[in-house]
């Protein structure tokens, strides 16, 4: 008789949900990416989102005066004697971890207040994507219910603001708004921002075709305002 070995039953496949491993920041791309889309279906193109000298324009489109602004990522605290212009009975506070310059807080744990506005220009593309959406959070988190969150980054269809090794990522206009919204931040509005002299300007607007045609734009940066909800179950 002659024995036939049996085979071991198979043992059945787990199936893992690795979805998070997915995208850079650890977050599932498919899910990421349906806000990505709505942020496009806002604003099909670079071209759609309209183009200020202040970013701060944003803000009083929104029809708000903040009493309060906290300044991330202050470094030289630059931008307080412009806000103080614009809003001159407005407290405001600055956060850097860098303390070679003197700030009101070095880290968000030191924070004893929310503020009306939370801004945040041209720091996140400094950061890994994993330790931006940490910051977003943080931003969220400091912000009042009913607060603006303002953020800004590198406009990536202007190649030359590329240009500087400190810079760790690049973020697609949508990129910045689905962070946000990944946040659970409602997005207000975007702006592209131009800081040359008008003049040229001008120009740039009547060689618009070109620009298109090339996909180049001349906008220095991307900035979005975001609200925190009043009553959000973060």
């Amino acid at each position: 008789m002659t024995l036939v070995e049996s085979k071991p039953a198979a043992t059945p496949s787990v199936q893992v949900d690795r979805s998070a491993e997915t995208t850079a920041a650890g977050i599932p791309w498919y899910a990421f990416n349906q806000f990505r889309h709505a942020v496009r279906l806002r604003w099909p193109s670079i071209w759609s989102i309209p183009v200020v000298r202040d970013p701060y324009d944003l803000v009083t489109a929104a029809q708000v005066a903040p009493a309060s602004i906290l300044d991330v990522g202050a470094t030289c605290r630059s931008r307080e004697a412009g806000l103080a212009a614009r809003w001159p009975e407005t407290a405001y506070r600055s956060l850097d971890i860098d303390r070679s310059m003197p700030q009101d807080y070095h880290s968000f744990a030191e924070l004893d207040q929310a503020f009306d506005l939370v801004m945040s220009l041209e720091v996140l593309e400094h950061v890994r994507p994993d330790t931006a959406l940490d910051l977003v959070a943080s931003c969220r988190d400091a912000t009042r219910p009913g607060g603006l969150v303002l953020m800004s980054v590198p406009n990536v269809y202007t190649p030359a603001v590329q240009l500087e090794f400190t810079h760790e990522t690049a973020y697609h206009y949508a990129d910045l708004g689905a962070i946000l919204t990944w946040a659970g931040l409602e997005v207000v509005a975007a702006a592209r921002l131009f800081t040359r002299p008008g003049s040229r300007l001008m120009l740039h607007r009547l060689a618009s075709p070109v620009h298109r045609l090339l996909g180049i734009d001349y906008c220095q940066t991307v900035n979005i305002l975001a609200r925190r909800p009043e009553a959000a179950s973060l």
